[in-house]
């Protein structure tokens, strides 16, 4: 009998006790063979369920008769135990495994009834354990039968909805022990930011945070300045606060102009966070200044693009950077049907903002000329009342695209690339 036991880290002191017992109580039906140790793992009511074909058994008598007679002695000797995963949780485990054998004996708690065909078998398994008062209390076994069945040729794939071997296979045990074991032939080596770039982004992120808290304050003044009959006038955020002081009666100013104060505060603040990001793009960030170049972009989307990535050399094709921050469309095939579905919006959330702010600005009435510009609104002018939304978000794919280019090859930013001068 071959075991192999998961290698769990990160668990809390629960959890851990709960794994160790069911290391045990698995060791004493395989590796010992010995049914009273595995009992005294379990509650007194403690029930076994091998769901696939209804053997087990309700309580210690039950089971001890099981354990002793049709499941302990029944086990063929090259039996081997492959884990793939483990969930574990307050009180309840997922033990997810292959299980191996040659079928040389008659097997009651899998295969009842049936002969030694001699034949190798491989079935994907799964366990799902109760805990109650510190001790096993229900066992739920789940196997595919039909997979077993034909590998022992006793059921015929090719006239029914079934497979054998390639169940188990499928779930590659050998992969996932290699993921386990973090196997370099497999993982990818992780990079992770320097502790400059994650306060950089950290400042950036603060930036953020006061620019919604101000939106949200501002909203909040608009709203509350209605039940009372007042409309505040259209304002930039920039001088929201001083153009909503003067029009305000003195009634609504006694109440609102502490957050009038505050947006007016806020509005100061991301002015110096402004000037602090791009002086720190200026110093320690030299390769976004070839990003800003490109219409639309500015400091603030080319040292968050920067920092977000982390490396040019991150990523082998330009193109994989759109699929990367989510701005590829979804895809649900199946047979004829291949829908036209929104974006994936994977990733960084804050980077494709700002991606789409700026691909908004390009297709604005202030954007400048551009090949890119050009492009964005032909597709723009297709029709249809998402065409426009489309159209951003196609430029924001281009320019997540374009700036990895550029970033890459330190070139100039050409307007009018595909135009011959």
């Amino acid at each position: 009998m071959n075991t192999r036991e998961l290698t769990d880290t990160g668990l809390t002191p629960a959890q851990q006790a709960l794994n160790d017992l069911w290391d045990e109580h698995v060791r004493d039906e395989f590796a010992t063979k010995d049914a009273n140790a595995a009992l005294d793992t379990m509650t007194p009511d403690a029930y076994v369920n091998h769901v696939p074909v209804l053997t087990g058994g309700v309580g210690k008598e039950a089971l001890r008769e099981f354990y002793s007679k049709h499941f302990i002695p029944k086990m063929p000797t090259d039996t081997e135990i492959v884990p793939i995963s483990r969930t574990i949780g307050s009180e309840r485990l997922v033990d997810e495994m292959i299980i191996r054998f040659t079928h040389t004996i008659e097997i009651d708690w899998m295969l009842p009834g049936i002969a030694p065909t001699g034949k190798r078998v491989e079935c994907a398994t799964v366990a799902i354990i109760q805990f109650r008062d510190g001790k096993l209390f229900n066992e739920h076994i789940y196997w595919d039968q039909a997979s077993v069945l034909v590998q022992l040729g006793l059921l015929d794939a090719s006239k029914l909805p079934v497979v054998g071997v390639e169940t188990a296979r499928k779930v590659d045990a050998e992969k996932l022990a290699r993921y386990a074991r973090l196997d370099p032939k497999i993982l990818r080596q992780i990079a992770h930011r320097t502790v400059a770039q994650q306060e950089a982004l950290t400042l950036i992120r603060a930036r953020n945070l006061i620019v919604r808290l101000r939106t949200a304050a501002v909203n909040a003044v608009r709203g509350l300045a209605k039940p009372c009959g007042y409309r505040l006038p259209a304002s930039s955020t920039l001088c929201f606060a001083k153009r909503c002081v003067a029009v305000l009666p003195p009634g609504l100013t006694q109440a609102l102009g502490p957050v009038l104060e505050q947006i007016a505060e806020m509005t100061v603040k991301i002015k110096h966070y402004d000037r602090a990001i791009k002086r720190l793009a200026e110093a320690e960030y030299p390769e976004t200044q070839a990003l800003i170049q490109v219409y639309g972009v500015g400091q603030l989307t080319a040292l968050t693009y920067v920092l977000t990535l982390g490396s040019e050399e991150r990523f082998q094709r330009s193109r994989d950077v759109g699929c990367y921050l989510g701005l590829r469309p979804r895809r649900s095939q199946s047979g004829d049907r291949d829908p036209q579905l929104g974006i994936t919006k994977a990733s960084n959330i804050y980077l494709r903002t700002l991606l789409v702010e700026c691909a908004n600005h390009v297709l604005g009435p202030h954007g400048r000329d551009s090949t890119l510009r050009q492009w964005g609104l032909h597709l723009a002018s297709r029709g249809g009342k998402q065409s426009r939304n489309r159209a951003i978000v196609a430029v924001a794919r281009k320019l997540a695209v374009l700036l990895h280019r550029i970033w890459i090859t330190q070139e100039p930013y050409i307007p009018f690339y595909a135009v011959p001068v």
